[in-house]
């Protein structure tokens, strides 16, 4: 129902109709005093306004306004003084009764009527004043378009030189940095350093790493990894979620890099869903995830960002190609149809960290993880990955007594990635990968397994003995997209990656001792 004006006797309400004929309505000021002021004019014994009161235009004047903008609003201490009370309403008007008040009444009667001296008529200050407004509509327009024009070049000046002092200021920072780290700064020289500049002189670790996503399940998974010993005195870690800053906006992006101001970035953010969620929101998957991919890598290059690694997919690799998939390959076709909005998000990280690298020198990389799993995970059933998935339905039917369905035929394949042994390959990659071009970072060909044998390991790690029943009326998706990992192999040859039925089992118990407060 639309809001009605709290004024005596106004039929006005909050409609399309009243709107186009130029009439708005106005919320009550916060303002306690302010708000009093305006229950008292209404005359309204008794009335006080709620959050839902409303006073329509027709009671201000009209220098009351502001009309500049694009929209109208009252300005600063306005009052309502309009209104159309009955006669036994209105206020009596104050009369002079005293005999020296009606004296002075006279007297100013007998001014009143004293001859007026005329003055001379001021001059056409359209005719005499060049800042006075122009008659005529296409001068105002030129000026108009002129005055836009100087404010945009200000702005972008405004902006340009803000950068430069961030980059002026990071470079200082690093000296400052490599000062203390000889112990070249005594009392005096911070001293100077405090009272000539703005400068932070205080003394913050050289390494600040900010990881986006941060309470995702690699997030997660890094964040135990450094606190278990993979992390080094010279490092401050940061990790942000989705509540600290919406990345898909620039100013909301800019202004967290603003206050941690990392020299490094782990970008994990993305908006990401099982394949049913992809199938259906394929325009969204593409929208936010190019949004916050484009923030993060632009606000990096702006505040000099020293290195970004970003978190890319193998559904990124192309639908139809050849077995196993390498780091080569990416832009060679069309990826599955499944989900092309998020895989072709996913691609351009590749193409804007190439071009960030040939532009701007910016050392900008990429990871390719195969499927990750592990504790934190997303076990949402509807939009999950298979893996954490299929764990969970294993817990209800389990619990239930129920048989467990398994969506599709079973034979897809894919190699499982445990989430703790990609938060070890991150860190190295941050330290030590020298490449601009992504690294895919899995087990071997030889380990991959089909969803068949992923549901049989979860079963047999749950201790589940009923029904497993396999639902082909399920899509299968992609059936196979196997990785070959060479180059990590090359690079970390003696790596070690945790047995997969060693991580089903420390996932799935990890499920049940967190199974009210897990994502699911």
């Amino acid at each position: 129902m639309p809001h009605a004006c709290a004024a005596f006797a106004c039929t006005n309400r909050c409609t399309l109709q009243n709107r186009s004929r130029g009439i708005t309505f106005h919320r009550f000021p916060k303002e306690i005093h302010l708000r009093k002021q305006w229950e008292a004019a209404l005359g309204r014994k008794g009335f006080s306004a709620n959050d839902t009161s409303r006073l329509c235009s027709d009671h201000f004047r009209k220098e009351d306004f502001d009309m500049t903008g694009q929209t109208v609003r009252l300005r600063d201490g306005a009052f309502p003084s309009v209104f159309r009370f009955p006669t036994h309403r209105q206020r009596p008007v104050a009369t002079r009764t005293t005999r020296t008040s009606m004296r002075a009444q006279e007297s100013l009667s007998a001014d009143c009527r004293l001859p007026v001296q005329e003055t001379e008529a001021l001059p056409d200050p359209s005719v005499d004043h060049s800042y006075a407004l122009s008659t005529s509509l296409e001068n105002l327009r030129a000026r108009l378009n002129e005055t836009l024009s100087r404010m945009e070049s200000m702005e972008r000046e405004k902006r340009n030189a803000k950068d430069r002092e961030r980059r002026a200021k990071n470079i200082v920072r690093g000296l400052l940095q490599d000062l203390r780290a000889k112990n070249l700064i005594n009392e005096e020289l911070k001293e100077r350093l405090d009272s000539y500049s703005d400068m932070d002189t205080s003394v913050r670790k050289p390494h600040r790493i900010l990881v986006t996503g941060g309470s995702g399940l690699v997030g997660r998974a890094i964040d135990k990894v450094v606190q278990d010993g993979e992390g080094r005195e010279d490092e401050e870690w940061i990790f942000l979620s989705s509540k600290d800053a919406d990345l898909t906006k620039a100013e909301a992006t800019r202004a967290v890099f603003e206050k941690y101001q990392p020299t490094h970035v782990i970008h994990l953010a993305a908006m990401v869903g099982g394949l049913f969620r992809n199938m259906k929101y394929n325009l969204d998957f593409w929208r936010k995830n190019m949004l916050i991919n484009d923030n993060v890598l632009q606000c990096s290059y702006k505040l000099g960002v020293q290195k970004v690694v970003s978190c890319l997919s193998t559904c990124i690799f192309p639908d139809k190609t050849e077995y196993p998939i390498d780091e080569s390959m990416i832009h060679n076709g069309p990826p599955h149809s499944s989900n092309f909005g998020y895989s072709h998000a996913k691609r351009m990280i590749d193409v804007q960290n190439r071009a960030y690298f040939q532009q701007h020198g910016c050392k900008f990389t990429s990871v390719i993880p195969t499927n990750v799993f592990g504790p934190h995970d997303n076990f949402n059933i509807d939009d999950g990955h298979v893996l954490p998935g299929l764990i969970h339905k294993t817990y209800l039917a389990k619990k239930q007594g129920t048989p467990l369905i398994v969506w599709g035929s079973g034979k897809p394949l894919r190699q499982f990635i445990y989430s703790l042994d990609l938060a070890r390959l991150f860190i190295w990659v941050l330290r030590e990968y020298p490449e601009i071009d992504p690294i895919i970072l899995s087990v071997g060909e030889e380990d991959e397994v089909s969803i068949r044998e992923a549901a049989e390991s979860i079963v047999e790690a749950m201790g589940f003995e009923g029904q497993v029943i396999f639902d082909v009326t399920k899509s299968d998706g992609q059936f196979k997209k196997t990785a070959s990992n060479k180059k990590l192999c090359k690079y970390r040859p003696a790596f070690e990656f945790t047995s997969f039925q060693q991580a089903v089992k420390e996932t799935c118990r990890w499920f049940e001792d967190n199974y009210s407060t897990a994502r699911k």
